[in-house]
């Protein structure tokens, strides 16, 4: 039966595989070498390019068998096995582990910045001091960003940041406006009430629906209570490229850097230095000072309210 490794492999990544046969050996039996051949599990490439990268090596006890490999191609799961020849010349044990190899970089939108992410990995891993990047690295960056730019989105009650269609289907509040859940709002397509198109208006004083960068207005009809009954479509969010997008990017940034760089010590609120002598205070927030004012610039009232 195989086993999964736990980590994915970038594709430039070189990384060793540990192939534990200690559940598999008798007592005082030990690995004296191994041979290793590869395989698609899942996906399609021919040929296989995932490879050994140099010889593989037993550990300290001759009980494992590391073997660095190299290759693979994204979105493709490879059989890795590894048949061992033991010291006592009975049969060979054999292992096989499932690798998947995943680009992180291609995991994400073509497109920056994008409705998951407020800025890039390879902006946040320049960002960082020292730079980080590459390998493993860029899945916890990526991973780090995502969930940074959630929780700046929901802090700053905004829906979905970047400037896209949008559909909405609301319970009518019986008034003559109602606010839009992305904002700001940067085009109208149509709103229906009650399965019945309300037209735009085309003067300042005609009857119609108007609409400003929160809110969608009516002239002559009111939004009929009702559930489920009202259905805006529209464009709204921010510009990407715009002041607020890289403002929120810099709030992402400093965020992801205060969470990448504590968690060495996470809930911990001072460290003793080695020599007794002073010591040094981390920070307990969430979110930091430089982040949240940011965040506060754009901050707006709940959906729905006037």
């Amino acid at each position: 039966m195989a086993f999964r490794f736990p980590d994915l492999k970038a594709p430039a990544e070189h990384k060793t595989l540990t192939f534990d046969f200690t559940a598999e050996l008798s007592t005082g039996v030990t690995i004296t070498s191994a041979a290793m051949t590869y395989a698609v599990a899942s996906g399609t490439e021919s040929p296989v390019t995932l490879a050994n990268n140099g010889a593989g090596a037993l550990d300290a006890t001759s009980k494992k068998w590391l073997q660095p490999v190299l290759g693979g191609i994204d979105g493709v799961e490879y059989n890795c096995t590894c048949t061992a020849t033991l010291s006592s010349g009975s049969t060979p044990s054999i292992l096989t582990g499932i690798l998947g190899v995943r680009d992180p970089i291609a995991l994400w939108p073509t497109t920056y910045p994008s409705d998951l992410a407020l800025t890039t990995v390879d902006a946040l891993g320049n960002y960082l001091d020292p730079p980080t990047s590459g390998n493993r690295s860029d899945f916890l960056l990526r991973d780090l960003i995502k969930r940074a730019s959630a929780v700046i989105l929901a802090n700053a009650n905004l829906d979905v940041c970047y400037s896209a269609a949008q559909t909405e289907t609301r319970n009518g509040n019986g008034k003559d406006r109602i606010v839009a859940k992305v904002t700001p709002i940067t085009a109208v397509t149509s709103v229906t009430i009650d399965g019945v198109t309300v037209p735009a208006a085309t003067s300042t004083i005609g009857s119609g629906y108007v609409f400003d960068d929160q809110m969608i207005y009516l002239r002559g009809y009111v939004f009929t209570q009702g559930y489920r009954n009202v259905v805006l479509s529209y464009a709204g969010g921010v510009a990407a490229g715009s002041q607020v997008a890289s403002a929120l990017e810099q709030a992402c940034l400093v965020t992801c850097a205060l969470w990448w760089k504590r968690r060495a010590h996470i809930d911990q609120v001072s460290l003793s230095a080695p020599s007794g002598i002073g010591s040094t205070s981390f920070l307990q927030v969430d979110i930091p000072k430089e982040a949240q004012t940011i965040i506060n610039q754009f901050k707006r009232g709940a959906p729905g309210t006037p």
